[in-house]
């Protein structure tokens, strides 16, 4: 039975619990939490340690300079990053200094990563438009099937970086707005926005997701002022979620070198400790409408520098570009070219597209996310579940290349090992040590 059956007949500022989601499938959560943390700490055992240069010189000093002012003893001392907020890598600091294992703190990570899977998991339940709860559940799995074979997610899980922990509050926001489309809450709706707002503060390039959740509130079965005012609530509260999170180092940020953002937006602020010119990085965003176009296929090829900077081939986008491709053809088929004489022919027409325009009107966001994963970020997506952004492309780690790399020396290597480098993941960690 879809969750939208009785919405008619429900209040539209419904309070239900989130809780209440796809109670049905109480039973199947369970397991489904269990098998994908399983799977995230196989996926850390298996890769061993990450060890890329990021690791030390950049995530556990920026969660040490969290904690320690060291403005007056060091300059940039991992780059232009080094000033970024980094309380998002205060855990990671944290674990590092309990004098845990290797593998103990990448086990660790490890568990808190596989919350994205969850998170999956519940999105898809929430926007799965019918079916008996068993045939939602199978929905759901597809989806963090769907979600787990992103190769940047497996690169990342049980890592030092902060792009899915940040990214779990992205799908978390995205949670609930999903379920406000079926019961608007003007409280949902600005937890939701306290969530995007602090992941942007976190991780500046969840701005994307945060303004493209936007567009949800405009699917909302309300009148247009009201739609109106809940997209200014959702601003609002987003604005102020972010300016409570950044302030602290923004305002160490200001005390030092006069610019709350430093380095970015220096050609604003005029720090004399950096230049004015404003910062752009095109490496990872087409040239052209013609590479855009083709970027889901060039995807296919296991070389880096694709969309992100280590070898990560993804078939799934030119997969979902085939198959919505697909369902236009089936969806326009027969439509005559002339005004038909009887009115039954529009009547067909609108019975066989309605359910494919209604599909994708309620996830233009999804699929527009999709679509520009680690463009935005200039990485391949986040998050990236079946429904998401972050998910979100997911931001990648340094480029290191040793000799067996897809490239050497600029030469391609040999056609049949790229063909087998297309379905697997190459060199998903930067080193690939076994954890101690």
């Amino acid at each position: 039975m879809s969750l939208a059956a009785d919405a008619p007949d429900r209040p539209l500022r419904s309070e239900a619990p989130l809780l209440a989601l796809g109670s049905a499938t109480t039973l199947h959560r369970l397991p489904v939490y269990l098998a994908c943390t399983v799977l995230a700490l196989v996926i850390n055992y298996v890769l061993g340690k990450e060890m890329a240069w990021d690791t030390l010189n950049y995530h556990l000093y920026a969660g040490f300079s969290a904690v320690n002012d060291r403005f007056a003893q060091d300059y940039f001392a991992a780059g232009p990053q080094a000033y970024v907020n980094p309380y998002a890598y205060v855990p990671f600091y944290a674990l590092v200094s309990s004098g845990l294992s290797g593998l103990q703190i990448a086990s660790l990570l490890a568990v808190a990563h596989s919350v994205m899977l969850w998170l999956t998991y519940e999105l898809a339940l929430a926007v799965f438009p019918s079916g008996s709860s068993a045939s939602r559940a199978v929905f759901a799995v597809c989806a963090v099937a769907f979600a787990a074979v992103n190769p940047v997610l497996i690169q990342q899980i049980g890592s030092s970086f902060a792009d899915i922990t940040t990214a779990e509050l992205v799908l978390a926001g995205w949670l609930l707005l999903a379920t406000t489309i079926r019961a608007p809450s003007a409280p949902r709706v600005i937890f939701a926005a306290t969530l995007l707002g602090a992941a942007t503060a976190f991780k500046l390039t969840n701005a994307v997701h945060a303004i493209a959740a936007g567009a949800i509130l405009m699917m909302l079965s309300r009148p247009l002022s009201d739609k109106l005012r809940y997209c200014l609530a959702y601003a609002m509260a987003v604005a102020l979620s972010f300016a409570i999170v950044a302030a602290p180092w923004s305002y160490r940020l200001e005390r030092r070198f006069g610019n709350p953002f430093f380095p970015l937006l220096n050609n604003v602020f005029r720090s004399p400790e950096f230049t004015t010119e404003p910062l752009r990085h095109f490496r990872f965003i087409p040239s052209s409408l013609a590479e855009a176009l083709w970027r889901p296929f060039a995807m296919l090829d296991p070389v880096p520098m694709v969309h992100e900077e280590l070898s990560a081939p993804d078939p799934r986008y030119a997969v979902l570009l085939v198959l919505c491709c697909a369902l236009a053809r089936v969806g326009t088929r027969g439509i005559p070219r002339r005004r038909a004489r009887s009115g039954c022919t529009r009547l067909r027409f609108r019975c066989r597209l309605g359910p494919l325009v209604d599909r994708l009107w309620q996830q233009p966001v999804f699929l527009g996310n999709g679509l520009r994963w680690r463009c935005p970020l200039d990485r391949a997506a986040i998050s990236d579940t079946c429904y998401t952004t972050k998910g979100s492309e997911l931001h990648s780690r340094g480029d290191f290349r040793s000799a067996d790399d897809p490239t050497v020396d600029g030469r391609r290597v040999p056609l049949e090992r790229r063909a087998m480098g297309r379905w697997q993941v190459a060199r998903c960690r930067s080193t690939g040590k076994p954890g101690d």
